[in-house]
């Protein structure tokens, strides 16, 4: 019986280059013309233009049919414009300022699935809506500092119907025709309000979409978010949205009962998020999210929760979907006395861990343990954002010693490891650590936090040497580079 390599069947490399980082893929090109023909596409699927980079590659052109999707950080320039994509299905402009060129841009893509537009100059907003329409396939849209003139706000709502996701920061001139219409296609929505003024209309709208799945939120005026809070509360213990299972929330103002209500009224959850809120967790909370444990996939508490309770330890141990999770802290006491976490799809998590300063050294390698279970983790934060007045009162140290002799090693199993924040941490860390993230986290582009707060001008040096890998850093903006360091500056 014969073997064959599977990497040399075409059908096998293309799976494949789903999984390679983008860094790598240059070099899997070079390694057969079976490997170019199947890595190529996954090179130029996804193009990211700035400010510091805003010209296309010279072989933009014999590849734009490959283009999937374009991120223009920057003007829309004419050799942008100057191309075709015949199979771009995402476009996000997002610029200071959009211009003619984009709108160009725009238009030359009729079949775009998804359009990201912030900043489009008023000459041209009028032009954007009368061509809206044309867009048949057009079903995400997102849309900031853009205005909706009177003659145009009934095209808005109209092309509003076709759409399965919005996303609006917008400024309104008057309601249309929109008490005659509704939007059953709208699944997911994301507002954000600047003055309490905008609230009813948007409110008006959101009642009118029956099939919606997914709410997200945020109003920057006190009176205007309390409004929508109350009206979001009555809308979903009403039974509104039958299918609702995600809320995003970026409210100051939701309270535990409020939060109660909002919980009860849902027939599934998948995603709560309500990490601004300080007044929104209790125990009442704990007891109505239990039943939704097992379809959980994201849930975001950041300082709702008062309590030390075990409850970041029996989220982990309990809801095996999981993959991005936010609470204030997680005792270690905890995790060690607990059963086996079984959120091992967990792709970012943000806590303080906690211990006793008598049982670091104990109690901190087998945290590590658990956490190196996490294998898909891609986003790692343990900053100390505050004093925690709850530790302090209980005699409890915030956060991880991310040296190797404390354990660090054992995470040595996060490869998709991207970004690490450890800021306002108390570290001490030095050449050996730094050398080990870079030989073990390959796919790390983001660290923030001070590597050695003794040491200002060594930390320096360590930061110096992970941005000469691509490492971008931030942290030690704060310490004095000019005291003098014991470590010998040519042995960094």
């Amino acid at each position: 019986m014969s073997s064959s390599n599977p990497l040399k069947l075409p059908e096998i490399l293309s799976h494949v280059g789903k999984f390679v980082p983008l860094n790598h893929l240059p070099s899997c090109v070079l390694v057969s013309q079976a490997w170019r023909h199947a890595f190529t596409p996954y090179i130029w699927r996804h193009i990211v233009l700035d400010e510091v980079k805003p010209h296309l590659p010279e072989t933009t052109h014999a590849n734009s049919h490959l283009v999937k999707r374009i991120d223009f950080k920057c003007s829309v320039l004419q050799e942008h414009v100057a191309l075709s994509y015949p199979n771009l299905e995402s476009l996000h402009l997002t610029g200071q300022k959009q211009n003619k060129n984009s709108l160009k841009l725009i238009l030359q893509h009729p079949t775009l699935t998804r359009l990201q537009l912030e900043h489009l100059w008023s000459d041209y907003q009028s032009a954007f809506w009368d061509q809206l329409l044309e867009f048949r396939y057009l079903r995400d849209l997102t849309l900031a500092n853009v205005t909706v003139g009177e003659e145009d706000v009934d095209k808005f709502w109209q092309f509003c119907t076709q759409l399965e996701r919005l996303d609006f920061r917008l400024i309104w001139s008057n309601q249309g025709n929109l008490s005659s219409m509704e939007f059953p296609c709208l699944k997911e929505i994301k507002i954000r309000l600047a003055r309490t003024n905008e609230v009813p209309l948007s409110l008006e709208m959101i009642e009118r979409c029956p099939n919606l799945r997914s709410l997200h939120w945020g109003i920057n005026e006190r009176e205007g978010d309390k409004q929508f809070v109350a009206r979001v509360v009555q809308l979903i213990t009403s039974g509104t949205w039958p299918e609702l299972e995600s809320i995003d929330s970026e409210s100051y103002n939701l309270t535990n009962n409020d939060l109660s209500q909002i919980m009860a009224g849902m027939a599934q959850i998948k995603v709560l998020n309500i990490g601004c809120s300080w007044d929104a967790f209790g125990r009442n909370s704990t007891d109505l999210l239990r039943p939704h444990f097992s379809g959980l996939k994201e849930l975001r508490l950041g300082f709702s929760i008062t309590e030390t309770g075990p409850l970041g330890q029996e989220i982990m141990s309990s809801c095996p979907l999981l993959e991005k999770l936010t609470v204030p802290r997680i005792n270690a006491v905890d995790i060690v006395r607990g059963p086996p976490w079984v959120c091992l799809r967990l792709k970012q998590l943000s806590a303080k861990f906690c211990f006793h300063p008598k049982s670091v050294e104990l109690l901190q390698p087998l945290v590590f343990d658990r956490l190196s279970k996490l294998i898909r983790l891609e986003d790692l934060c343990i900053d100390k954002i505050s004093d925690d007045s709850l530790l302090i009162k209980l005699h409890l140290q915030e956060t991880f010693d991310l040296r190797l002799v404390r354990g660090l090693g054992k995470l040595s199993t996060l490869r998709s490891l991207c970004v690490l924040s450890f800021l306002d941490t108390e570290q001490s860390m030095g050449q050996e650590e730094v050398d080990w993230m870079l030989k073990h986290w390959t796919s790390l582009a983001d660290i923030s936090g001070t590597f050695n707060m003794s040491e200002p001008r060594f930390d320096a040096k360590l930061r110096e040497r992970l941005e000469d890998r691509g490492i971008r850093t931030k942290g030690s903006e704060n310490l004095d580079t000019d005291e003098e360091s014991q470590w010998d500056e040519e042995s960094i």
